[in-house]
């Protein structure tokens, strides 16, 4: 989760579309860090809430950041 915390702060400092675009691949490379827990989580809830579907993915539940 490194890459999405230091994301996160970087975007907190510097919340523009400018930015924005020059870090794309930073943000890409937190999405696929933080769908990889998301998913790992649906997972585990699964298990136990039978509302939550094992099939569901990150991208399911997840709102686009613009």
């Amino acid at each position: 989760m490194n890459n999405t915390i230091q994301f996160l702060k970087a975007i907190k400092q510097h919340n523009s579309k400018e930015w924005f675009d020059t870090h794309k691949e930073n943000y890409l490379s937190a999405k696929a860090e933080y769908e990889v827990l998301v998913d790992k989580l649906i997972k585990g809830i699964a298990r136990f809430d039978k509302q939550v579907s094992p099939e569901m993915k990150a991208k399911d539940c997840t709102f686009r950041i613009y």
